[in-house]
C-alpha cells in the first residue's frame, strides 16, 4: 500500500524515515506503471486496424493471438488459396481435355491433379473453421466409391454439376478424379466417345473447385479474424481445434499408413485401404500432410511450439526435436506405398520413419495435451481398419 504522506503520524517522523517511505512510494508507483504499460500492445494481430482482442487477458492471450495470427497469414488462409487456385487449375485443363481429346490433353489434365491433391493434403493439417463446417473433404478428397462412379457413367441420369453433387460424396472429389484419370476408365477419354465421362470428370472438378473457392474466401475475411480471436482453451476454441487437427493428421500417417506398411512382408499383404490409389502417390500425399502438421507445430517463437514454451520450454524442445526428427525421416521415403519394397535400404527407411512419427504421435497426445490443457478428440479415421 502507498503510504499516507498527508497523514499526522508521517509529521512525527525523522527525516529518515520520510525518505525511506517517500522512496518506497516511488517505487510502487513505477511498478505499477510499468505493469501498466506491460498490458498494452500497440500490435494488432487481429488485423483489423483497432487492437481489440475481445475476450483475451493479459500475457499467455495476448501472445497467442499473435501466435495465431502468425499460422493463419503464414499457412492457412495461403494454403486455402492454394488449394483453389490448384482446383481451378485442375478443372480448365478436364475442361481443354473435354473440348479437344488426346493423349497430350489427358496427361495435362492428369498432371493438374497432383498439385490439387497435393494442396489438399496441406491443408488436412488445419482443417478447422469453414472447412469443417462446410464438410469440405466431401466436396474435394472423400473416399470415392469405384463401384459407385461406375454405376454413374454407365447410367442415363445426368452428369452436369448439380446432378453429380445430388449423387454424394461416394462419388466426388479428387479420388473419384483420380480413378477416373488414372485407370483404364481413362482410355475413353481420348476418343469422341467419352463425352460422358469427361463431362462427369469435369463436374467432379468445378464442384471441388466451388467448394474450395467458398472457404478460401471466408479464411480471407471473417474466419481469419474470429480464428485470431478465439484464444481462449475451449473445446471450439482456435487452438484446441488446431492441435487436435495437427494430431489427427499426425495420427493418420503413424495408424494409417505406416505402421502397417512396416509391418507387412510384402504390398500384397497391405489391406486395400492402404495401398497406393491408380495414381501411385500414396505416401507422397501422406508426407505431404506431415510435414504441413510440422509447419503448424512450428518451432522457437511460431506455431504450437511458441505457445508450449510458455508453459514448459522443456517440452517444447522435445516437441520441436520430434517434430524435426520426423520431418528428416519422412523426406526418404518414396512416393508411391509400392515404392517400399524395391530394396532393403527403402524399407529400413520406412521403418524408420514410422519410429519417428509414432514419436511425434505420442508427445502430441501426451505432453503437448497435457500442457495445453487439451482433449484430443476421436477423428473419422479412428477405429478405421
Amino acid at each position: 500500500m502507498i503510504p499516507n504522506l498527508s497523514g499526522p503520524d508521517l509529521l512525527l517522523r525523522g527525516r529518515s524515515s520520510r525518505g525511506r517511505s517517500l522512496r518506497a512510494a516511488v517505487l510502487l508507483v513505477a511498478v505499477l506503471v510499468a505493469t501498466l504499460a506491460g498490458c498494452s500492445d500497440d500490435g494488432d494481430p487481429t488485423g483489423d486496424g483497432d487492437g481489440d482482442r475481445s475476450g483475451s487477458t493479459v500475457g499467455a492471450s495476448v501472445d497467442r493471438a499473435s501466435i495465431l495470427a502468425a499460422v493463419a497469414d503464414d499457412l492457412i488462409v495461403p494454403g486455402y488459396d492454394d488449394l483453389s487456385s490448384s482446383l481451378d487449375v485442375f478443372a480448365e485443363s478436364v475442361s481443354s481435355l473435354c473440348s479437344s481429346p488426346g493423349d497430350s490433353e489427358l496427361a495435362a489434365a492428369r498432371d493438374a491433379w497432383r498439385p490439387a491433391i497435393a494442396a489438399w493434403e496441406t491443408t488436412t493439417a488445419f482443417g478447422i473453421g469453414p472447412a469443417m463446417e462446410h464438410r469440405l473433404m466431401s466436396a474435394v478428397a472423400f473416399a470415392a466409391r469405384p463401384a459407385a462412379i461406375d454405376r454413374v457413367l454407365a447410367g442415363d441420369r445426368g452428369v452436369d454439376p448439380e446432378s453429380v453433387r445430388i449423387e454424394g460424396a461416394a462419388v466426388h472429389g479428387l479420388i473419384a478424379a483420380e480413378h477416373v484419370l488414372f485407370t483404364e476408365v481413362a482410355d475413353v477419354l481420348v476418343t469422341p466417345g467419352g463425352g460422358r465421362t469427361c463431362e462427369y470428370l469435369h463436374s467432379v472438378a468445378v464442384l471441388a473447385a466451388d467448394a474450395a473457392g467458398s472457404v478460401a474466401e471466408e479464411w480471407g475475411g471473417a474466419a481469419r479474424r474470429a480464428f485470431v480471436e478465439s484464444t481462449g482453451s475451449g473445446a471450439e476454441d482456435s487452438l484446441p481445434l488446431l492441435l487436435n487437427a495437427v494430431t489427427h493428421r499426425v495420427k493418420a500417417v503413424d495408424e494409417r499408413s505406416l505402421r502397417d506398411i512396416v509391418a507387412a512382408d510384402s504390398y500384397d499383404d497391405l489391406a486395400d485401404g492402404r495401398k497406393d490409389g491408380p495414381a501411385g502417390v500414396g505416401l507422397s500425399r501422406q508426407r505431404t500432410g506431415l510435414l504441413s502438421a510440422i509447419d503448424v507445430i512450428g518451432a522457437g517463437p511460431t506455431g504450437i511450439s511458441a505457445i508450449v514454451r510458455e508453459r514448459s520450454p522443456e517440452t517444447a524442445d522435445r516437441l520441436e526435436a520430434a517434430a524435426a526428427a520426423a520431418s528428416a525421416a519422412v523426406a526418404g521415403i518414396p512416393e508411391s506405398v509400392a515404392g517400399v519394397w524395391v530394396d532393403d535400404a527403402t524399407r529400413e527407411q520406412a521403418a524408420v520413419a514410422a519410429e519417428e512419427v509414432a514419436a511425434l504421435k505420442v508427445i502430441l497426445v501426451t505432453e503437448v495435451a497435457s500442457q495445453l490443457g487439451v482433449t484430443i478428440t476421436l477423428s473419422d479415421g479412428d477405429g478405421d481398419s
